[in-house]
């Protein structure tokens, strides 16, 4: 779902804002030149704007509700979509449409129709390094094929005549309300590939699978689709027996619609698989973010995150999703970057699980994709790469990989374990996205203190990383910070002080990838007078027992929290405090005990050896009334 723009021949057309760039034909070994024409078809779209409302209950009387309904608001009578779910088309006065409508008896639900978009063999070695450096496809392959899984692919449709594709299954257009799934973009073709292109034929690329596809279009020629026709495509796609539902596309509301189709599929037996989406930020995608749904950000071939990839605590496990080689219209082939073909990669990969177990429940498929990601980024789960890098070897019986990153565990990431602050002190590179690096400066009199974090530009120039950089007085109160992303290499925090302080760099995200970051210090001579003290907001988390980003925890030892407040018992309970399997992604039964300002949680069984956990603080309050910032403590067991 990243920005995009696929290439074929004298066609490009517009995916959301990538690039993906053609490929050459099988016969020539250099990439072709870029293209810009515009595609001129468009999607059916009525007068006016459109609602959907659902019906309070099923039956004749309903549907009569609805109608009469319909007819009093929108002069029409509405579309059934399935699921007790009615659209209506031309509605020129929506706010009062919706309050009509919600006084009605006769319906549960009435909200607006939401827009959403898609996300941004002899090409193998050359095209497709990510397939074998990240997730071992190869020794996969051995083990399973995906052969006889069907997987829909919800999008802009597949072209049916590519020679590189398998032939596909029967599919709907829901955009024309045809059976012609045919893609007037290329982005559902760009999908189809990386989850089925034909192995070992001697043309083009690799799909992860061998998969059989389903196409259902419900994004128009320029990428963009209504939630009804994406509600009735999953519908669809889980009546006509998809195993496996992609969907590259989202868009940041949630509706009931949306969340009611999806809820239906996975209750019809079939797994859905979505993008995270591509720009870069926390806010929630759908329908990737809903629970039932496994949500899929993107990395590079290193198993770093991208810094276009969208995260939060939603995001389920990350797959490789930046220069991605797949098929697009016209027997051609091109690289692109996103999310939306990282999603892809998860759902093949799944399909390749289910091949081998085909009585497996949707439960039983989800828990062993969920399972099959090494951690990556931060210790344990965490809302960068979620639950870690897909492995697909691991996932179909070969050996795990138990962590895709080897510099161990990080020092200094609290208070406690503050590092001393030196002119050449340095956050390394590989410092993983989210982590904080705390160090202590000793001062006996009235200084005044200036501290620099300085960051190089990455590849081009370009400068990604971002950090937040914040001084602290003895008592861990706040004395200045900074975060500015205008193109700055140097963030600076200053103050006068006469006591120790301290600094946090916190890697807010995409700094790991470019180089480290040098800390300099500037000390002279201050008045008394000047002194300054700090105030709100004092750090979240002073300190850890298991320390944060640590490895060879006790199994059975507690996990003590140190915070900067005192936390009121009464805002502590099985959502506000919780303690994550970095395997599963789900939470354990856990004893929580509040003492001041420290917390303990005590896992009611002993935890697994050599396993990723993390403490998760979300929502709590303090004495004071003030709500504590998010907290997460990950470490690792001993064996």
């Amino acid at each position: 779902m990243k920005s995009s723009s696929v290439i074929t021949g004298a066609l490009t057309v517009a995916i959301a804002a990538t690039l993906p760039v053609l490929l050459p034909s099988a016969a020539s070994d250099d990439l072709g030149p870029t293209a810009t024409t515009a595609p001129t078809a468009t999607a059916r779209q009525a007068p006016g704007h459109r609602l959907v409302i659902k019906l309070a209950s099923p039956g004749v009387t309903a549907r009569a509700t609805a109608s009469a309904e319909a007819a009093r608001v929108a002069g029409q009578e509405p579309q059934h979509l399935g699921g007790g779910w009615y659209l209506l088309t031309g509605v020129d006065d929506v706010p009062t449409a919706r309050a009509t409508l919600s006084a009605s008896s006769g319906l549960r639900a009435v909200q607006v129709d939401h827009v959403r978009h898609a996300f941004g063999d002899p090409y193998y070695k050359r095209y497709q390094p990510y397939l074998r450096a990240s997730m071992d496809v190869n020794q996969a392959w051995r083990r399973s094929s995906g052969y006889g899984v069907k997987v829909a692919i919800v999008d802009t449709g597949v072209d049916p005549r590519h020679e590189d594709l398998p032939k596909l299954l029967n599919g709907h257009d829901f955009v024309s309300a045809d059976g012609n799934a045919d893609d007037g973009n290329g982005h559902g073709t760009f999908v189809a590939g990386v989850i089925a292109a034909q192995r070992n034929n001697g043309r083009g690329i690799a799909g992860i699978s061998r998969a059989s596809i389903m196409p259902v279009r419900v994004l128009n020629s320029r990428g963009f689709g209504r939630d009804s026709d994406i509600a009735r495509g999953i519908r669809w796609a889980a009546d006509e027996g998809a195993d496996i539902i992609n969907m590259s596309l989202g868009g940041g509301r949630s509706g009931r619609l949306l969340k009611d189709a999806v809820r239906y599929a996975t209750n019809h037996g079939s797994l859905v698989v979505a993008a995270s989406g591509n720009s870069g930020g926390t806010q929630p995608m759908y329908p990737a973010a809903y629970p039932q749904v496994i949500a899929v950000g993107a990395t590079d071939i290193h198993d770093q995150m991208t810094w276009f990839t969208d995260h939060g605590p939603w995001l389920d496990v990350v797959a490789p999703g930046d220069d991605i080689a797949s098929t697009v219209p016209g027997n051609r082939y091109a690289v692109g970057a996103g999310t939306s073909f990282s999603s892809p990669l998860v759902a093949g990969s799944a399909a390749l699980v289910l091949s081998e177990h085909r009585r497996w429940s949707v439960e039983q498929l989800r828990a062993a994709v969920l399972r099959g990601a090494a951690d990556a980024g931060p210790v344990g789960p965490d809302p960068f790469t979620g639950l870690g890098v897909l492995d697909v070897d691991g996932m179909v019986g070969g050996s795990a990989k138990i962590a895709v990153s080897s510099t161990g565990p990080i020092t200094g990431t609290a208070p406690s374990t503050a590092r001393p602050l030196r002119n050449d002190s340095i956050v390394a590179a590989s410092s993983p996205e989210g982590t904080d690096h705390w160090f202590q400066l000793d001062i006996t009199a009235p200084t005044r203190v200036s501290v620099s974090a300085a960051t190089r530009t990455a590849k081009r120039g370009v400068l990604r990383g971002d950090i937040e950089l914040s001084l602290y007085d003895a008592s861990f109160g706040r004395l200045d910070v900074a975060n500015a992303r205008s193109g700055s290499r140097t963030e600076t925090v200053r103050a006068v002080v006469d006591d120790a302080v301290y600094v946090r760099v916190r890697n807010l995200k995409d700094t790991r990838w470019p180089s480290a970051v040098n800390l300099g210090i500037d000390t002279s001579t201050a008045s008394a007078g000047n002194v300054q003290s700090g105030g709100a907001p004092r750090p979240a988390l002073l300190g850890a027992t298991p320390v944060p980003e640590s490895y060879g925890a006790m199994r059975s030892a507690p996990i003590d929290l140190l915070l900067g407040a005192q936390v009121a018992p009464g805002s502590v309970d099985s959502r506000s405090v919780q303690l994550i399997d970095g395997e599963t992604g789900l939470p354990l039964a856990r004893t929580v005990n509040v003492a001041g300002n420290t917390l303990t949680v005590t896992p009611d069984a002993e935890l697994s050896a050599t396993r990723n956990y993390a403490a998760v603080l979300n929502g709590l309050r303090t004495t004071g009334g003030r709500t504590l910032a998010d907290v997460r403590s990950g470490f690792r067991t001993a064996s």
